[in-house]
């Protein structure tokens, strides 16, 4: 039986030409930096996926923050804290 789930997750390329967002994938880490849950979010830019990460930390102790293959941040619940 195949699996439910599909392999990847589907992205779209980060800059096309003329597409101002961009698809983020937000991890929630608990205390120990393992996943517990994950959320896709579109963004303008770096900035904006942290701005929506910040909104969504509630419970997590840290969220880490992916444009494709690349690590945009790595967030701490204490870091955020301190930011507002």
């Amino acid at each position: 039986m195949p699996s439910p789930y599909p392999a990847t997750v589907p992205e779209r390329p980060i800059n096309l030409p003329g597409d101002n967002m961009a698809y983020y994938r937000l991890y929630l880490l608990n205390e120990t930096d393992h996943i517990y849950n994950y959320q896709i979010v579109e963004g303008d830019d770096d900035d904006a996926a942290v701005l929506i990460a910040g909104r969504l930390l509630s419970g997590a102790s840290a969220v880490e923050i992916w444009a494709g293959a690349r690590r945009v941040a790595h967030l701490t619940a204490a870091k955020l804290e301190g930011q507002q």
